[in-house]
């Protein structure tokens, strides 16, 4: 949930973020993983912001919640599903991958996590 008074806030500060999203894989018959082909747009987000330790779940030892941040937009993104990988998203120059998408659509908005790459 979007809380009303963050998108008075923020009113109509909007970012600049990359959006750069993979095609779809494929295994190759002696099962090596082939990325597909990408495409980069720019898209509109609220400036990202630090997340709190209930907004996210950390699956692998050694994460920090510093390798987080969240952002607010109304863009298609999306995480990984099946053989897609998860979009990229570059902020300031650094990129993260869409960690999880809240698609409830609060206001137009999508709530999206996400986490900083490995560079």
């Amino acid at each position: 949930m979007i809380p009303i008074n963050l998108l008075r806030y923020f009113g109509g500060a909007f970012v600049d973020l990359t959006l750069t999203r993979a095609g779809a894989g494929t295994y190759t018959d002696a099962g090596d993983w082939t990325r597909g082909s990408g495409t980069t747009t720019t898209i509109q987000g609220i400036s990202p912001q630090p997340v709190q330790a209930n907004e996210i779940s950390i699956t692998e030892p050694g994460e920090r919640i510093t390798d987080y941040l969240k952002t607010y937009t109304t863009a298609d993104v999306r995480t990984r599903t099946g053989t897609q990988d998860a979009d990229i998203i570059g902020w300031n120059g650094q990129t993260y991958k869409v960690h999880a998408v809240d698609n409830r659509r609060m206001g137009g908005y999508l709530k999206v996590i996400l986490r900083r790459a490995n560079t």
